[in-house]
């Protein structure tokens, strides 16, 4: 349909801007959406930003979202989640998210013990802090290969989706069979350059 297609548009471009694989975001945004968490781009943005931060790729954003949709499935939060999944892709996300709900860590580990915190505030929460600490940190930390092979994958998507969508494609099998035989040429040129020399 027409708003399944912008919509899909919509994750291209927030894909190409992060850096991350368009199956991996469109992933975390219907697995949020079906698990009712608040403010999915938002928290999509945050989790990317964090992990950015620290250095991490697309299986850490896939990871940290992972946490996310299994607190939000459970409706609490749980050292599980919190501390083995979460925490091990963003360390600084027990801290944040106790700031943020004007609580110890203390007296975080205490509500999470209990079975007393309630996930969707805990994690609308820790997205205001992520926000705070780490905004935009995907996209100034962009430059790096993966993110770089990534943002070409997402706009290669893109691209090939439109030419579907035009009736140029079969115009464009020639081109893009010339273009592979190239790639493939340079590939081997730097896996094995004295051969490809010869």
């Amino acid at each position: 349909t027409q708003n399944a297609n912008i919509k899909l548009e919509q994750l291209r471009k927030t894909a190409v801007k992060l850096g991350i694989p368009l199956d991996d975001l469109a992933k975390s945004y219907a697995q949020f959406a079906a698990a009712g968490v608040p403010n999915v781009d938002r928290t999509i943005k945050a989790l990317a930003d964090a992990t950015a931060a620290f250095g991490g790729g697309s299986r850490n954003f896939e990871l940290a979202s992972l946490a996310i949709q299994q607190m939000a499935g459970k409706g609490v939060i749980s050292m599980e989640e919190l501390r083995r999944q979460l925490g091990e892709q963003i360390p600084t996300a027990i801290r944040i998210m106790a700031r943020e709900l004007g609580i110890s860590v203390e007296e975080l580990y205490k509500q999470v013990k209990s079975g007393h915190l309630e996930a969707f505030g805990a994690i609308r929460a820790l997205v205001e802090g992520l926000e705070e600490d780490y905004g935009g940190m995907a996209e100034r930390m962009g430059n790096t290969w993966e993110r770089t092979v990534q943002r070409f994958k997402n706009d290669w998507m893109g691209f090939a989706r439109s030419i579907g969508e035009s009736g140029f494609s079969d115009a464009m099998i020639n081109l893009l069979g010339m273009l592979g035989s190239l790639l493939r040429g340079i590939t081997a040129l730097i896996e094995n350059p004295i051969v490809a020399r010869i």
